[in-house]
């Protein structure tokens, strides 16, 4: 509301009329994603028919966005306070507060990976060797495991069936990853061991029985980290069975950085040309890798629930 209210200091003020302006509601969208903005990460609410809103804004990077379980919130790495935080806003992008005291901290800043409990109280994330629970209110902050000698935590996921945590180790090398399960008392079993070239960050499956995951096939290792043929794999943590689902991925591109779609039907993910330096788009695809789809360009990190 507003009005304007005219006076020349002797007369009675005169009063115009009140008007008015009601905004829209906050769209339903469902999906958040990082773009970069004048060299900046800045965190993006979208669909996926193309409608898309910016929720950060400012000097400092925002990437990494993950919604909590209930879609009422969304927490985030910035750089805000110079050390990576996490934060967490409303779902469309007020109140940000800072979590953590400890910073997320890792070998590389933009690859690390954090997570929110099932209940949606805590998050999960981790400070080079050490892996903690936080709530999301800043309190209650707790070491939960420790790496193996000579390995840092570089992400992390957590699923309500059979509170199972899922973890990725690297080393001072980037391509030196393995990856663990981690149960309930903090005791870690390897899944994945170290293999030549690089292994991205794993999530769960709805159902907790699959994992997803990336690999470099080629195989390639260079003093910058490249990959060459970063390839989507799904494996079954009953059988051990793994699916590759990068098999239409076009030659001289990466799929990096998977999720399952919400009703676990599909997978979304990055494609960037392997160079390093060129835009990256989201696509999703089928669970066999067919019908591979471009659905927001010019974005990355995304999350949807």
């Amino acid at each position: 509301f507003w009005q304007v209210i005219v006076s020349d200091g002797e007369a009675e003020p005169v009063y115009g009329p009140i008007w008015r302006f009601k905004t829209v509601d906050f769209p339903d969208f469902r999906l958040r994603w990082a773009r970069k903005v004048d060299g900046k990460f800045q965190i993006f609410a979208s669909d996926d028919d193309g409608n898309e809103i910016q929720l950060t804004h400012g000097n400092a990077s925002c990437w990494r966005p993950k919604i909590s379980p209930d879609r009422s919130q969304i927490a985030f790495i910035s750089n805000e306070d110079i050390d990576p935080h996490i934060y967490i806003m409303d779902a469309d992008g007020g109140n940000i507060s800072k979590v953590t005291t400890v910073p997320i901290s890792g070998i590389n800043p933009l690859e690390l990976d954090f997570a929110w409990s099932p209940d949606g109280n805590k998050i999960l994330y981790m400070n080079n060797d050490r892996l903690f629970t936080i709530h999301k209110d800043g309190t209650g902050l707790t070491q939960i495991a420790t790496a193996p000698t000579g390995s840092f935590f570089a992400s992390a996921d957590w699923t309500e069936q059979g509170n199972q945590i899922i973890v990725r180790t690297s080393g001072s090398n980037a391509y030196d990853s393995e990856i663990y399960l981690l149960d309930s008392n903090g005791d870690m079993t390897k899944l994945i061991e170290n293999q030549d070239g690089k292994t991205g960050n794993p999530v769960f499956s709805l159902d907790g029985t699959k994992i997803l995951y990336t690999h470099d096939m080629a195989y390639f290792q260079n003093i910058e980290g490249r990959q060459l043929d970063s390839r989507i794999l799904m494996m079954d943590l009953t059988t051990g069975s793994v699916t590759d689902l990068s098999i239409h991925k076009p030659a001289g591109t990466n799929d990096i950085d998977p999720r399952f779609t919400p009703n676990g039907a599909q997978v979304i993910f990055t494609n960037t040309d392997n160079d390093g330096i060129s835009v990256r788009n989201i696509y999703r695809v089928n669970l066999d890798g067919e019908q591979r789809n471009l659905i927001i360009e010019n974005a990355e990190m995304v999350d949807w629930r």
